[in-house]
C-alpha cells in the first residue's frame, strides 16, 4: 500500500512543483521509498530534480484535451507502484481537464479499493492558497477541489511567499482555520514559513537550480546555509506533525 499525493491547483505560479519537492524531500529523509510523475504540459519543473526518481507524462494532447493512452499509463503505474510514497504534480493548465477525467474514470475510487493484482492505496489531494494578488484565485481552486472531490482527504499549503494571507471573512481566526471549518475534506494544514530578509533570494536560488536542501547548502555560504536549514526544519515539522508522510 502506497500514499499517492496528487498536487492540484489550478492557478498557476503558486507553488505546486516546491510542495511536490518538498514533500519528495521529506519522504526521503524518514526513509520511504518514493518516485513522482510529473504530468504538467507547460512547465515541468519536478522533472528537472536530477536527484528525484520522476517520470514525466505528458496527459494533454495537442488539443487540451487528457490523452487517454498516456492517462491510461499513469493509472497503471499509480496502481502497481512499488513506493511508499507517489508524488503526483499535476499542471495548472490541466487542473480542470485531469480533474474531470479521474471523476469520470472513478480513479481515486478505484485506486484505494486495489483489486487482484495490487493493495489499495491512501489517496491524498494537496493543494495551495498563496497570498498576494493569486489569493482569490487559488481559494476558488481549493473551493473547485473541495466540491467535485468531498469525498477525498485535502492537505491545505499556506503560501505566503507572495504576501500575507488574508481573507476579510476570516476576520482574526487563522485563514487556515477558517478555510477547514468551511471545507471538510481538509484533513491537514501545513503554513510555509513567512519569507523574511534574503530568504527569499535563498529559495529563488535553490529551487531556480532544481536543487534539493541539502544539495544547496552545500553550494551556498554559511549564511545561507543557515537561512535555508531553519526553513527546511520548520516544514519538516509540520509535515511531520500532520502525519502525511
Amino acid at each position: 500500500m502506497a500514499t499517492i499525493h496528487f498536487i492540484l491547483q489550478g492557478k498557476g505560479g503558486v507553488g505546486k512543483s516546491m510542495i511536490a519537492a518538498f514533500l519528495y524531500q521529506a519522504a526521503a529523509a524518514c526513509g520511504k521509498s518514493v518516485e513522482a510523475f510529473d504530468t504538467d504540459p507547460i512547465n515541468a519543473t519536478l522533472a528537472g530534480y536530477k536527484s528525484f526518481d520522476v517520470t514525466r507524462i505528458d496527459i494533454l494532447d495537442e488539443s487540451g484535451a487528457i490523452d487517454p493512452l498516456n492517462f491510461d499509463e499513469l493509472v497503471e503505474k499509480l496502481a502497481h507502484t512499488q513506493c511508499e510514497h507517489v508524488i503526483v504534480d499535476c499542471g495548472a493548465s490541466s487542473f480542470v481537464e485531469f480533474g474531470n477525467y479521474i471523476r469520470q474514470s472513478n480513479v481515486l475510487e478505484l485506486l484505494q479499493e486495489g483489486d487482484a493484482d495490487w493493495n489499495g492505496h491512501q489517496i491524498l489531494l494537496h493543494t495551495v492558497v498563496t497570498g498576494g494578488q493569486a489569493t482569490s484565485d487559488t481559494i476558488f481552486g481549493l473551493q473547485q477541489l473541495t466540491q467535485e472531490f468531498a469525498e477525498q482527504s485535502i492537505v491545505l499549503w499556506l503560501n505566503p511567499y507572495f504576501g500575507r494571507i488574508s481573507v476579510a471573512a476570516a476576520g482574526d481566526k487563522p485563514v487556515g482555520e477558517f478555510l477547514a471549518e468551511r471545507c471538510p475534506s481538509i484533513i491537514a494544514v501545513i503554513a510555509l514559513p513567512e519569507i523574511k530578509g534574503n530568504y527569499g533570494a535563498d529559495l529563488e536560488r535553490m529551487l531556480g537550480n532544481h536543487e534539493t536542501f541539502a544539495e544547496a547548502e552545500a553550494t551556498v555560504n554559511i549564511a545561507s546555509k543557515g537561512r535555508l536549514r531553519n526553513y527546511w526544519n520548520t516544514v519538516r515539522a509540520d509535515i511531520a506533525r500532520v502525519n502525511i508522510i
